[in-house]
């Protein structure tokens, strides 16, 4: 049960995280949160040529994907404006950066 209300409380955290428009922006609070260091995120970004702030919130669902399965009823519509956000500002590449940002975990 301790485990659970700590994920939880990691949920709301990274909520409280998120941008009004649905995207994450790269902070230390953020990588605290998902265990991953910014050099590692802004690494494969400046590879791929990707936008950091669109990469980053691919991480972002990557992490609630596979770290917080349980708890998606809980975070779903959260995720679905940063879904959306990513479809309207990167259309092209959002598919590719989900893909990668899942092996990170």
């Amino acid at each position: 049960m301790a485990n659970l209300a700590n994920d939880e409380k990691q949920m709301f955290a990274l909520v409280g995280l998120q941008s009004f428009n649905g995207s994450f922006k790269l902070t230390q609070p953020l990588c605290e949160l998902l265990g991953i260091s910014a050099p590692r995120i802004q690494e494969e970004c400046h590879k791929k040529g990707w936008n950091e702030e669109a990469w980053t919130t691919a991480v972002v669902l990557a992490y609630l994907v596979k770290k917080m399965r349980h708890l998606e009823g809980d975070w779903d519509l959260i995720a679905e404006k940063s879904k959306a956000w990513l479809a309207q500002c990167h259309a092209s590449t959002t598919e590719e950066m989900f893909k990668n940002a899942l092996s990170i975990f």
